[in-house]
């Protein structure tokens, strides 16, 4: 029955306390009371301890350094009497830097897990010289004998100092995370209200920054509407009308030059005219618009082509086509320079006309200012967007690991009040 009865009995509950997150600092203390001044009572005991055996493991090296002993001769009557020393000083040099480097260490009152760190490494290097002289230090046998005991004993103290920092002193790694989880909650805290005022400050240029763009936009609106604007667009598509027609004379021109071409050509070869004006005539066989400035040359070849059209032309039905063409050639070279003159004038107005009027209608300025505020804008943005995507940290996860860590040091079922 007592069996069943211990079997079936409910463990005993934990008595619950809520906490607010300010009132932590002084939970902790009142649950250590003075388990923090004999925790750290106990761990300078240990410090001192482990110094005490390395010192002892240090006496015993230098004993070992001074000893004597007989020469060793091998089988083969080779005598190594100076290795064997060697090997001892070394050893026992090297050993006795060790143990004092970490004696020097932990004098300096290091934190409790770097103690560890010290003594284990300092351990396992001086285990690791003892293996490697074993066999060469025969002859100090007893020494070594009291250097793997010195050894043990160190490695029991550090076992026994292992085994304090895994129970009793583990309260005071709890109570350091504790800390370190109560730092980071209001780091979390402070860098959300910082970032905050940053999203407000940022909002703030934002809108002001919209406003100057709306501002520029609007400037730009109203002089693309303007009438002075309608009327910029409409002589710019008269210029355009202008361009075409000038073209289109040119083109006449052109035609009329290609209508004659192969007679002049021909007169070039047969008649052979001297070199200057045989210059002259490929020059406006090559660019007949130049016509349209003075043409009396160009007349006077198409004559003397006439003249000597026998010569030139021996195929009837070309002579024939070019005697109709000749007879209107200087006339419609005349009325071509006359379209060309009133098409050049009015293009001159209109291109004047237009040069003193796009100055006053550039927007050029507040494009240039709209293209910087638009990247502005665009910086902005990203650096909001960057605050938002900004590591937050979960604050109620981290209020739960903080339950959990109190509870622990306490005994206590620990809840906090969420801030």
């Amino acid at each position: 029955m007592r069996l069943l009865d211990r079997f079936f009995k409910k463990k005993s509950e934990k008595s619950t306390k809520d906490l607010n997150f300010e009132e932590i600092g002084v939970f902790i203390e009142e649950e250590l009371g003075d388990k923090k001044q004999e925790l750290e009572t106990k761990s300078e005991k240990f410090r001192k301890s482990l110094i005490y055996q390395l010192n002892s493991l240090e006496g015993i090296f230098k004993r070992l350094s001074d000893s004597d002993f007989e020469p060793v001769i091998l089988q083969d009557k080779r005598d190594i009497s100076n290795i064997v020393e060697t090997s001892k000083k070394n050893y026992c040099s090297n050993s006795e830097k060790l143990i004092i480097r970490a004696v020097n260490s932990l004098d300096e009152k290091p934190q409790i897990f770097k103690i560890k760190s010290i003594v284990l490494e300092t351990f396992n290097k001086l285990n690791s010289f003892s293996r490697e002289a074993l066999i060469l230090l025969q002859p100090f046998e007893k020494d070594m004998k009291r250097i793997a005991q010195g050894l043990k004993e160190f490695k029991k103290e550090m076992d026994n100092f292992e085994s304090f920092l895994n129970s009793d002193y583990s309260l005071i790694s709890e109570v350091e995370e504790a800390e370190r989880l109560v730092y980071k909650i209001n780091s979390i805290e402070d860098n959300k209200i910082k970032s905050e005022k940053r999203e407000k400050g940022l909002d703030e240029k934002i809108i002001k920054l919209k406003k100057e763009m709306k501002t520029h936009n609007l400037k730009i609106s109203e002089v693309a509407s303007s009438a002075e604007s309608r009327n910029l667009a409409k002589l710019e598509k008269q210029q355009k009308e202008f361009e075409l027609q000038a073209e289109s004379v040119v083109g006449e021109v052109t035609q009329i030059v290609s209508g004659v071409s192969r007679q002049i050509k021909g007169y070039i070869h047969n008649c052979e005219p001297d070199k200057k004006q045989i210059a002259k005539i490929e020059d406006f066989l090559d660019n007949p618009e130049i016509l349209l400035q003075k043409s009396d040359f160009f007349e006077e070849t198409v004559e003397n082509v006439k003249k000597h059209l026998d010569k030139v032309e021996p195929d009837e039905k070309k002579k024939k086509k070019f005697l109709s063409i000749e007879k209107n050639i200087t006339d419609s070279i005349k009325e071509s320079q006359i379209k060309h003159k009133e098409i050049s004038k009015g293009l001159l107005e209109n291109i004047t006309t237009i040069k003193k009027l796009k100055p006053k209608l550039s927007t050029e300025e507040f494009e240039k200012n709209l293209e910087k505020l638009t990247e502005k804008l665009r910086q902005l943005e990203e650096e909001k967007k960057s605050i938002k995507s900004e590591e937050k940290g979960v604050v109620g996860e981290l209020l739960n690991e903080l339950e959990k860590v109190l509870s622990s040091i306490s005994n206590k079922e620990i809840r906090i009040n969420k801030k």
